[in-house]
């Protein structure tokens, strides 16, 4: 099976908007072919907050278990060549769709860096900071906010690389639940950015979190993730949970169709919130 790179190029913004109702051919877009798998490597999804411990419980457990670590969508932004974090809060909806279209480009670089890991770890399960679950959390904070949001075309996005299989959806979810309170006195919001202040704002770190539990509940069975309370157990602690799920996981061997059913109803506009 050989693997894709799009490249987006100066697409206008309905183009951009609208591709998933117009057709794939719309898109301006130039073929990179990546290197030569067989199967995509099985991984496991850490979502949570700003704040909530991902990247050093992530860390740990590489440390423990070795298993290849894949870091946050922000360690994959080349700022070389000029990009940058997407406009948070977004001023309006062409921020958003800018912001998609960033997403998926650091989709395809995590997804290079997960296939050759798996040439050196064959086999070997993954940790992973974030899924694109994270993204339509991040959408629902907007939502909560009242400020310019879009779940359709990232819906669109997503599905397209899940089903052209450039993408492979976790086989579990570990979420690191956090209060707003705890957040606010691990992150330095005084001197964050214009992102980061958004993302821990109080009612985005609540709306991220019920998104997250909802969209856990509703699309993923009860032994393919857990919910640990990132303040009730220290780092330690955590590791030893993650650890013990990804045990599990791997005696089971399952796969999650969760994002994609997900995707199928927000395209399907059964999603009410």
């Amino acid at each position: 099976m050989i693997y894709y790179l799009l490249n987006f190029n100066s697409m206008g913004t309905e183009n951009l908007y609208r591709p998933f109702f117009t057709g794939i051919n719309k898109f301006e877009m130039e073929l990179i072919p990546l290197p030569n798998r067989v199967g995509l490597p099985n991984y496991v999804a850490i979502e949570g907050n700003s704040g909530a411990g991902k990247t050093s419980t992530s860390l740990l457990v590489h440390k423990e278990t070795q298993l290849p670590h894949i870091g946050e969508y922000g360690n994959y932004i080349d700022f070389e060549k000029n990009e940058s974090f997407p406009q948070f809060p977004p001023n309006n909806v062409q921020d958003i769709i800018q912001s998609n279209t960033l997403w998926s480009k650091i989709e395809f670089r995590r997804r290079v860096h997960q296939l050759n890991l798996q040439d050196k770890f064959p086999n070997s399960l993954q940790i992973v900071e974030r899924s694109s679950i994270s993204l339509f959390a991040f959408e629902y904070a907007k939502m909560k906010l009242g400020l310019p949001y879009e779940f359709t075309h990232l819906s669109g996005l997503y599905s397209m690389l899940y089903e052209t299989t450039i993408l492979k959806e976790p086989c579990g979810y570990v979420f690191l639940r956090v209060s707003p309170e705890t957040v606010r006195a691990r992150i330095n919001i005084e001197n964050a950015n214009k992102s980061l202040k958004f993302l821990c704002n109080r009612k985005s770190v609540l709306a991220i979190n019920e998104f997250i539990s909802f969209f856990l509940n509703t699309y993923i069975d009860n032994e393919s993730f857990i919910i640990l309370d990132s303040v009730k157990f220290n780092q330690v602690g955590l590791s030893k949970q993650i650890i013990e799920f990804i045990d599990k996981l791997k005696s089971r061997n399952r796969q999650s169709n969760g994002i994609s059913r997900f995707n199928h109803d927000v395209l399907a506009g059964k999603i009410i919130f």
